[in-house]
C-alpha cells in the first residue's frame, strides 16, 4: 500500500500481487535512506500505528487499532453471518425492497408509489 503511484500495473496484475496506490505513473521511486520501521505513519489521512491490522480488498482499505482487532472480528463474522442469511433469502424469492424493509420505511414517510408508466428516457440498457 502506498500513498504513491504504482508502475508495471499488468506485470503486478498478471502475477497477483496485492496492491494500492494513489495511482499508475511511468517513473520509478527513489529508495534513498534508511527509512524507518515501526513507526507511525499517516496514509490517506489515516494514522497507522505499529502493530494495527491493514486489510484490503476490492472495496478498499481498511485499518484495525491493535486493541480491536478482536471486536473488529467478532463484528465482521456476524456481518458475514448476517450477508450468507440474506442471500439464501434472496435466493428463495425475496427481494432486497422486502429484505430491508423498504416497504414498512416508505409507509412510515407517507411515500406512496405512483402508478403509471416508467419514463423510458431515463432508463439506460445494456448495448
Amino acid at each position: 500500500m502506498t500513498e504513491g503511484t504504482v508502475r508495471d500495473v499488468s506485470f503486478i496484475r498478471k502475477v497477483k500481487f496485492p496492491f494500492f496506490a494513489k495511482g499508475i505513473g511511468s517513473e520509478g521511486t527513489t529508495k534513498k535512506g534508511p527509512g524507518s520501521i515501526n513507526i507511525p505513519v499517516s496514509c490517506g489521512g489515516v494514522v497507522v500505528n505499529p502493530g494495527d491490522i491493514v486489510l484490503g480488498d476490492d472495496d478498499g482499505v481498511v485499518v484495525i487499532e491493535r486493541e480491536q482487532v478482536e471486536l473488529a472480528a467478532k463484528k465482521a463474522e456476524e456481518r458475514m453471518k448476517k450477508e450468507e442469511r440474506m442471500v439464501k433469502q434472496l435466493r428463495a424469492g425475496k427481494t432486497t425492497y422486502e429484505l430491508f424493509g423498504f416497504d414498512e420505511n416508505y409507509q412510515q414517510l407517507g411515500i406512496q408509489e405512483s402508478p403509471g408508466k416508467q419514463d423510458e428516457s431515463r432508463v439506460t440498457r445494456p448495448r
